[in-house]
């Protein structure tokens, strides 16, 4: 049984996609999805959260550095989530050196 669990906010084909990596039991991990959700209720993206241990390669990668957040597939932070500068991306998608 796959645990990606998707929550999609408003259709927009412009939206952007943060991914969550992530493993059962892991605090820091559900401090992250919870920011991110109280995030998504502010700024509509699409959050998709991935279980590293159903994935032999992304634990092998991320093991010792979730949760990693990933906007669009390019990495912003691994252990903490950095809400400040994922705001910043997402309302000013230009400002990529942030």
């Amino acid at each position: 049984m796959r645990h990606t669990k998707r929550f999609p906010s408003l259709s927009d084909s412009s939206m952007k996609t943060i991914t969550l990596y992530t493993k059962p039991d892991c605090l820091l991990c559900h401090k992250a999805e919870r920011e991110l959700r109280e995030l998504q209720r502010e700024i509509p993206f699409e959050l998709i959260c991935k279980d590293i241990t159903e994935d032999p390669e992304l634990f092998e990668r991320y093991r010792y550095d979730i949760p990693v957040v990933m906007l669009d597939g390019v990495e912003l932070c691994r252990h903490r989530l950095d809400r400040e500068k994922l705001y910043r991306m997402l309302k000013h998608p230009a400002q990529q050196g942030c």
